[in-house]
């Protein structure tokens, strides 16, 4: 019963491609059980928005029709392919600083996504993800390596303190572009602390595919860090992080590998609570329920290594 809980296309995402339709389609082929779509939440303040976005000729206006677009649209998909596959609709966030706290809560009421996906992808409003000379700024106006980490995991722990998403994701993506860099004590208190509070109120911890596209030997979270998820009593789940059809599946043969030589044993999954008879019976704020399997990586589907894309 393979999943994932984390994915984009390029009808609805920048750095997408493919349609959404497409997505599902393949995450049908391939046999997925469950499949969360979660394109990124609107923004509200111009400066938020990617320099690829601005060039695309891209508005705040525009971001938020597309995300209106993007829920009919999955929510018509999740209908649509029902008998084949589950779908969950949600929402992944942007976090710029307390303002966005408002932003992520004031979102999930409005869209009434299935499940929220919590993402730090910016330090001091500076993306660290894109590439290493952008990253290199947010270093600098941090102060420090240890700084630009620190005010990650500060910034990851007021988000999930306020917004209590179902999955956080990619939990050290501040890593992308500093693979080798060695956590200092201060650090790992942060990562201690956030480990906690997001094990405490139910949260699941992606296992994220998307890093084996990076200069990084692990999926996301590397493999120390995940060591002291499983050693905190972390729930994980998994992910692909697709962008795309071509991406769905990514890498789950060495997401296979990793699960097992960190001999985790059990395996979280998002499950909807209700599915709509017909296209008019609501199935916004139905909250997913959380299970569990100690069966999941003895699915046929890990045995079929044709599934598996790895571009």
């Amino acid at each position: 019963m393979p999943f994932s809980y984390n994915s984009h296309s390029g009808q609805f995402c920048q750095f997408g491609r493919g349609h959404l339709e497409s997505c599902v389609l393949r995450a049908i082929e391939i046999g997925y059980a469950y499949f969360g779509l979660t394109e990124s939440m609107p923004r509200y303040k111009e400066e938020q928005l990617y320099k690829e976005e601005v060039e695309a000729k891209k508005t705040v206006q525009k971001l938020q029709d597309s995300f209106e677009a993007y829920i009919r649209e999955a929510r018509r998909l999740q209908h649509h392919y029902k008998e084949h596959i589950k779908i969950l609709v949600g929402m992944e966030t942007f976090f710029f600083g307390p303002d966005s706290i408002q932003d992520i809560n004031d979102s999930r009421r409005h869209y009434g996504p299935d499940y929220v996906i919590g993402m730090v992808r910016h330090v001091r409003g500076i993306p660290i993800d894109i590439n290493k000379d952008i990253l290199s700024k947010a270093e600098e106006a941090a102060g420090s390596t240890e700084n630009l980490f620190c005010e990650y995991f500060d910034s990851q722990y007021d988000l999930v303190r306020n917004t209590h998403p179902e999955v956080v994701g990619k939990f050290d993506l501040i890593y992308t572009f500093r693979k080798d860099y060695e956590l200092t004590e201060v650090i790992w208190e942060k990562i201690d602390r956030n480990i906690r509070y997001i094990t405490e109120y139910g949260g699941l911890f992606e296992i994220n595919a998307k890093a084996l596209t990076t200069d990084l030997d692990d999926p996301y979270p590397q493999r120390h860090v995940l060591r002291r998820i499983i050693a905190l009593g972390g729930h994980v789940t998994l992910s692909d992080g697709s962008y795309g059809p071509s991406e769905v599946g990514m890498f789950y043969s060495s997401l296979q590998t990793y699960i097992e030589s960190m001999n985790i044993q059990k395996i979280h999954f998002l499950a909807p609570t209700i599915f709509p008879r017909d296209r008019s019976t609501p199935i916004i704020n139905a909250k997913p329920i959380v299970k569990s399997s100690m069966h999941v990586m003895q699915h046929a589907f890990w045995k079929d290594s044709l599934l598996f894309t790895t571009c």
